[in-house]
C-alpha cells in the first residue's frame, strides 16, 4: 500500500466545457462526465487509473479556485467509489507574480514534504 500524492487543475472541468458547451459546468455535469468515460475525462484519472493499486491513498493537492476545487471534490469522490482513501489538500498558491519564486513556491514544497512525512510517520511508501 502506498500514498500517491498528485496536484490536480481543472482538466475534468475544461473537458466539460468544451464538450457540452456549456461555460459554468454543475457537479452532476462533472460527475456524469466523468462516469461516461473515466480515463478521457480528465488528466488525472488517466495517469491514476494506470497505476493506482487496491490499498493505495491518494492525496489531491488542489489549488483555491472554485473550479479547481469542484474539480478535485468530484475526482476525490469518484475515487473514493472505486474504495480509494482520499484526501483532498487545499494549496495556497495564491499571490502576485514576483511572490511565485518565494512565497508560494515554498507553500506547495512545504505541503509537499508535510505529507511526504505524514505518509512516512504512518509508515508508507510514497
Amino acid at each position: 500500500m502506498a500514498v500517491v500524492i498528485t496536484t490536480t487543475g481543472i482538466s475534468l472541468w475544461n473537458n466539460v466545457v468544451r464538450s457540452r458547451g456549456v461555460t459554468q459546468p454543475s457537479e452532476i455535469q462533472l460527475q456524469q462526465f466523468l462516469r461516461q468515460d473515466p480515463e478521457g475525462a480528465s488528466a488525472e484519472t488517466n495517469s491514476l487509473l494506470k497505476f493506482l493499486e487496491k490499498g493505495d491513498e491518494l492525496v489531491l493537492l488542489h489549488t483555491e479556485d472554485e473550479n479547481a476545487k469542484l474539480s478535485a471534490s468530484v475526482l476525490g469522490n469518484y475515487f473514493s467509489d472505486k474504495g480509494y482513501d482520499v484526501r483532498l489538500v487545499p494549496l495556497n498558491l495564491r499571490g502576485k507574480r514576483e511572490d511565485l519564486e518565494t512565497r508560494i513556491l515554498r507553500n506547495f514544497v512545504d505541503v509537499l514534504i508535510g505529507e511526504i512525512e505524514r505518509a512516512q510517520r504512518h509508515g508508507k511508501e510514497v
